[in-house]
């Protein structure tokens, strides 16, 4: 397969699983916040993506919420997982390390890139970066998942 194609693929995966959150029961919380896909590198096992920063999720200082920025990476990871190991894999957080490294500002997007590094039998390795701005990190995370794939958690 083409690199062009396995491109193509990988992102229509991954509008999958954000179509599947947009649409999910609006009790669930993944379904407040989706992730909307911007561009993805099949090579790399690599996609971006964004999510909207609304004024409901700062604080008095009109900044992000630190839990809901981690909420918005992990969930842009999952998704991930799920985009490159397939759309009925069940995915399950085990650790996630973010460090802050400036303000998250509510009323503007925040992009997301995330990097499978390694999936194996039942455990699923990442790394993130987010920004508002190009060039300015604002927070880092590694993660490991356990990773069901046949849709059943064990």
């Amino acid at each position: 397969m083409t690199t062009l194609a396995k491109n193509a693929q990988l992102a229509a995966n991954y509008q999958a699983v954000c179509d599947h959150l947009a649409h999910a029961d609006p009790n669930d919380f993944d379904s407040q916040i989706p992730p909307t896909f911007i561009s993805c590198d099949a090579e790399q096992n690599s996609i971006v993506c964004s999510f909207d920063v609304k004024q409901s999720f700062g604080n008095p200082n009109g900044t992000m919420h630190g839990g809901l920025i981690a909420a918005m990476i992990d969930s842009a990871q999952g998704s991930t997982i799920a985009a490159i190991c397939g759309l009925d894999t069940r995915i399950v957080t085990v650790s996630l390390q973010i460090s802050y490294l400036q303000p998250t500002l509510v009323g503007q997007p925040l992009f997301v890139r995330v990097r499978l590094q390694q999936a194996g039998g039942h455990i699923a390795y990442c790394s993130a970066e987010a920004w508002q701005q190009e060039g300015k990190i604002a927070a880092t995370t590694s993660a490991v998942y356990h990773i069901t794939r046949g849709g059943k958690q064990q």
